[in-house]
C-alpha cells in the first residue's frame, strides 16, 4: 500500500497541476468515446495505453475479457446497455491480451483447480475453446496460448454483438464492433482486420475500421457486424462543449499579449495594425481553433528580445518564412511522436525552472505594477517591496509624486487575482465561473 499512496501523493505534487483543467471539466460528467471490455489484468493499462483522458473511456473489466450472453445474471449487459443508451457511445472494443491466464486456464482446466468461482466464470468462454479444439488443435505452447487469446476475442465480439442493444445499434449503422490484443513486451496493439481475416498492427493500418464477419478460416464464431456508414467521431460532434471556456481563455490571451504585439511592432518599424492582428489571430483565433486549454508563461517575455532582433536582420518577410519553418517542425515532431522524449525530463525540474522564472518576473514585475522603477538585482526587488507598496499608497516617491493611481489599480488587480477563487466558489453561479472567471484577471 505504502508504493500506492506514495504514487497518489506524486500525482497530487507533480502531476495533477499539469491537467488540472481536464479533471475540472469532467466533474461536469462524462460523455465517452469508447466503451472497452478489457482483462482484470493488473499489466493492462487502458488509460496509459490510449493516452485517454478522464472522461474518454468507459471501462468494464473482467478475468479474460468476456461477455457473456445477454440475460446472464453478471453485470456485463447492464454496462454495455448504461454505454450504448444512456452514454450514447459509437464504439465497442473487446481488448485482449497476449499470456492471459483467464485463457490459459480455458485450455488447461487444472490450471483453475480448487477456484470453483473462476471455473464457472470461464464456462462463459466455453465457444472459444471449442473452436480451438476444432480448428486448431495441431498448435502447441505458447503458439497455441496465443491463437486462443485471438479467438476468445473474437468470440466474445460475437456473443456483445447480440445483445438487444447493440444488434439494434448495428442494424441502425451507429456502432461499430473492434477486437484488440495487447502485446506487453513491446507495448503493441492489434486489431482484427475483417479483410485479411487475421490481427495486425492497429497503428499500420490506413484506417480505423470495425470488425467485420471474419474469413472463412478464421473461426466460425466470428463477429457478424455488417459494414455501414462510419459514425463520426464524438469528438468532432462536440466543439459547443468547449467554446465558451476557450473564447474566455483566447480572450484573456488576446488582452495580455496586445501591448507586447504592438511593442514589437513599433520596435520594429511594422504598422500598429500588424501588431493589432497578430494578437488577435494568434491570442482568439487559434484558441478557439486549437480546443485545448491556453497559457500565457513568462518566459514567453524574454522571446522578445529575440523577435526583435530576427525582424530588424530579416525582414517581416522573411520572419514568415521562419515561422512557417517553424510550424513544420512542429508538425513533424508531433508526426515522428517526438514529444514522448520530453517525458524523460523530472517534472520536480520543469517546477523548479518554472518557479525560479516566475520569481524573477514578479520581483521585477510588482514594481512596475506600482509604478516603481525596478532594479536589476532580483534579491533588491524582493527586498524592496515593501518599500515599493509603501510609496505608492502614500505617494511619497520622490521621482514619481504622481504615480498612486498606477499603484492603487495594480494592486486592487493583485487582490482581484488572489481572492477571485474564493468569491467564485461561495457566491457565483458555475456557469458564470466556468465560463468567464478567466477575464477576471483583466477587471480593474
Amino acid at each position: 500500500m505504502e508504493k500506492l499512496i506514495e504514487g497518489m501523493r506524486h500525482f497530487r505534487e507533480h502531476l495533477f497541476w499539469e491537467r488540472q483543467e481536464v479533471f475540472e471539466r469532467s466533474a461536469q460528467g462524462q460523455r465517452p468515446l469508447a466503451l472497452l471490455i478489457t482483462c482484470s489484468d493488473s499489466r493492462v493499462l487502458p488509460d496509459s495505453l490510449t493516452q485517454a483522458d478522464p472522461g474518454d473511456l468507459f471501462v468494464h473489466r473482467n478475468a479474460g475479457n468476456l461477455v457473456p450472453a445477454h440475460g446472464a445474471p453478471t453485470g456485463e449487459s447492464a454496462t454495455v446497455e448504461y454505454a450504448v443508451t444512456a452514454l450514447k457511445v459509437t464504439d465497442l472494443i473487446v481488448c485482449g491480451h497476449y499470456r492471459c491466464g483467464a485463457v490459459q486456464a480455458l485450455l488447461n482446466p487444472d490450471e483453475a483447480a480448487g477456484m470453483p468461482q473462476v471455473s464457472g466464470w470461464l464456462a462463459h468462454a466455453a465457444a472459444a475453446k471449442a473452436v480451438m479444439d476444432r480448428e486448431h488443435a495441431q498448435l502447441q505452447g505458447a503458439e497455441r496460448w496465443d491463437r486462443a487469446v485471438e479467438v476468445n476475442v473474437l468470440v466474445q465480439l460475437e456473443s456483445l454483438s447480440q445483445h438487444p442493444v447493440v444488434a439494434a445499434g448495428l442494424a441502425a449503422g451507429s456502432l461499430r464492433l473492434h477486437a484488440w490484443v495487447l502485446r506487453f513486451e513491446s507495448g503493441e496493439v492489434l486489431a482484427f482486420d475483417p479483410h485479411a481475416g487475421s490481427f495486425k498492427p492497429l497503428l499500420d493500418m490506413p484506417s480505423v475500421h470495425p470488425a467485420l464477419p471474419a474469413a472463412d478460416n478464421c473461426c466460425t464464431t466470428a463477429p457478424v457486424a455488417t459494414a455501414r456508414a462510419a459514425p463520426k467521431s464524438p469528438g468532432l460532434e462536440r466543439p459547443s462543449d468547449t467554446l465558451w471556456h476557450d473564447l474566455a481563455s483566447s480572450l484573456v490571451v488576446f488582452l495580455v499579449a496586445l501591448p507586447l504585439c504592438l511593442a514589437i511592432a513599433k520596435a520594429v518599424g511594422a504598422p500598429p495594425e500588424a501588431g493589432l492582428i497578430t494578437g488577435l489571430i494568434g491570442g482568439t483565433l487559434v484558441g478557439l481553433l486549437s480546443g485545448s486549454p491556453l497559457q500565457v508563461s513568462g518566459p514567453s517575455v524574454g522571446l522578445v528580445v529575440i523577435l526583435i532582433d530576427v525582424i530588424q536582420r530579416y525582414g517581416l518577410e522573411r520572419f514568415g518564412v521562419v515561422i512557417l519553418l517553424a510550424g513544420a517542425l512542429q508538425l513533424l515532431g508531433g508526426a515522428l511522436g517526438l514529444g514522448r522524449w520530453f517525458r524523460a525530463v523530472s517534472p520536480a525540474v520543469v517546477l523548479g525552472m518554472l518557479a525560479g522564472i516566475g520569481v524573477v518576473l514578479f520581483a521585477q514585475q510588482f514594481h512596475v505594477m506600482v509604478d516603481d522603477p525596478p532594479t536589476r538585482s532580483t534579491l533588491t526587488n524582493l527586498l524592496t517591496i515593501p518599500r515599493a507598496v509603501w510609496w505608492g499608497v502614500t505617494d511619497t516617491h520622490n521621482e514619481h509624486p504622481q504615480h498612486r493611481e498606477a499603484a492603487v489599480i495594480g494592486l486592487t488587480a493583485l487582490v482581484v487575482l488572489l481572492g477571485w477563487p474564493l468569491v467564485a466558489r461561495r457566491s457565483l453561479s458555475s456557469c458564470f465561473r466556468r465560463r468567464w472567471s478567466p477575464l477576471s484577471l483583466l477587471l480593474p
